[in-house]
């Protein structure tokens, strides 16, 4: 751990490796405190929004290029998917007359003939591997055992013929770095490509390794963690202490500048508690009201809604009778000024130091391409 920090930036998710990167190349000392994979690792493979050219490079240089998509998607929830970007494999999944969505024998919720008929592609087949388990295959099992050895599938794929395009489920392994898809590609002598994931997902998996590879090679500090206090002189965050995994004593770390980008409640950024005790609204548990909270640095949490700003978690008032709306309570967040600065409810500055980003901004748009975009770095 560098002597001297510039900037700390609490949350590894898309929204805060975009953050350690813009600090790190303007010549900032940056870490990054990373509690796990967050909402960030449950990406289905498209990506919406901007990808800023920083961000994008690395990914590439990391083993994740992203490409401009010029077509809707496969997913297999049965409907063609919008993206502006994608990784190649998810890319190349154009559904035209080379087209052959491929079930994988004992992997659920890739029913092939039904997705062909959704997806209106002219074939569909399903595949057999060698040493399938007696009781199937998770996404996540599959896509490992497929990149230690893809020979099962190499052979299977053949007897689809020269000049077809391969739609496979998103499994064709977990780490970028091992090239399953060009290997499988290269072997069987036919075009392959993936739909998009669904969680457990295989996509966003290889997105969260490939995040942490590239804070490796760009030279950030990385602490998986959780910052549990905050040392605060007027309104200047001086420095926060952090529960580093596998340290018994919590580690006090000092900055100039700090960006928030812990996430929303799958992330673990915005959480609510009810008498003092932490509610899990992400799993559904807040049915009585409690109090929302921004847990690493205690900014103010609150939603604007029907003309009113709502700091507790209210079912009732909280619930739009239009199932068609938007629910209110994912608007809930940290609100920010011009700048990014977190604000108080008397909409006064909270910290001059901190900036935050992502979806632990109140109502912020979902996409990681939105979440990458914002401003980078803390004000002095």
């Amino acid at each position: 751990m560098a002597g001297h920090l510039d900037v700390i930036v609490i949350g590894g998710g898309i929204a805060g490796v975009a953050a350690a990167l813009e600090s790190a190349a303007a010549g900032a000392v940056t870490a990054v405190v990373r509690a796990g994979p967050g909402a960030t690792a449950l990406a289905s493979g498209a990506w919406h929004g901007p990808l800023p050219s920083l961000l994008g490079e690395a990914l590439a240089a990391a083993g994740l290029p992203h490409l401009p998509v010029d077509t809707l998607l496969p997913h297999p929830f049965g409907d063609l998917r919008p993206a502006d970007n994608a990784p190649a494999t998810h890319a190349a999944a154009r559904i035209d007359e080379a087209a052959c969505v491929c079930g994988i024998a004992g992997l659920p919720h890739f029913p092939a003939a039904a997705l062909a008929r959704m997806w209106r592609a002219p074939r569909h087949v399903t595949l057999a591997l060698p040493e399938t388990p007696a009781a199937g295959w998770s996404p996540v099992a599959l896509a490992a055992a497929l990149e230690r050895d893809p020979a099962g599938l190499i052979a299977a794929l053949r007897q689809l013929g020269a000049g077809t395009r391969a739609i496979l489920p998103a499994v064709l392994g977990l780490d970028p770095l091992a090239r399953t898809a060009e290997r499988v590609a290269a072997a069987a002598g036919v075009d392959v490509a993936e739909a998009l994931g669904v969680p457990p997902s295989v996509p966003g998996w290889r997105l969260d390794r490939t995040l942490v590879r590239v804070l490796e090679r760009s030279g950030v500090t990385l602490l998986e963690g959780r910052v549990v206090d905050r040392a605060v002189q007027d309104d200047v965050v001086l420095s926060v202490r952090v529960a580093v995994r596998g340290e018994p004593v919590l580690r006090e770390l000092a900055a100039a500048a700090f960006v928030l980008a812990t996430g929303r409640f799958v992330g673990g950024g915005i959480a609510a508690a009810d008498g003092g005790e932490e509610v899990d609204v992400a799993r559904g548990q807040a049915l009585r009201e409690a109090s929302l909270v921004e847990r690493a640095l205690g900014c103010d949490v609150w939603i604007e809604h029907l003309g009113d700003r709502f700091r507790e978690v209210q079912p009732v008032p909280l619930t739009d009778p239009v199932r068609a709306e938007p629910q209110a309570l994912l608007r809930a967040g940290v609100h920010v000024d011009a700048a990014g600065r977190p604000r108080d409810v008397q909409d006064q500055v909270r910290y001059r130091n901190v900036t935050a980003r992502g979806a632990v901004v109140a109502a912020t748009s979902h996409g990681l391409g939105r979440a990458a975009a914002g401003a980078a770095g803390g004000a002095a």
